[in-house]
């Protein structure tokens, strides 16, 4: 991960929140993916809705870098990466939700 997303450098407690709302999505996303294929229904549920969660995590972590007068747009981008894959499972989860309700249908 970059150290300095900015032209000036960010807090180190800022660049830790940074760093470990990257590696919680990435470990939530290992672990949705694992029960997603085989589907472990229960597993699977909870880390959809920590997915969830962590949308609303990077909105915290946006301000926080807007509040420590950090480039947002240049943080954005730098986490583009994991809110796509973050994106894709809930998509995922979704497409599997409506072929399971059309079979039981």
């Amino acid at each position: 991960m970059c150290v300095c997303i900015i032209d000036v450098k960010l807090p180190p407690h800022i660049l830790q929140k940074i760093q470990s709302y990257h590696s919680a999505t990435n470990e939530i996303l290992r672990h949705f993916w694992s029960s997603f294929d085989p589907y472990k229904a229960d597993k699977n549920v909870r880390m959809v809705e920590s997915l969830k969660k962590q949308r609303s995590k990077l909105k915290d972590v946006v301000e926080l870098v807007k509040d420590a007068g950090g480039d947002v747009e240049r943080c954005k981008m730098m986490l583009h990466p994991v809110v796509q894959a973050v994106n894709k499972a809930l998509e995922s989860s979704e497409r599997r939700g409506k072929k399971r309700k059309l079979v039981n249908t």
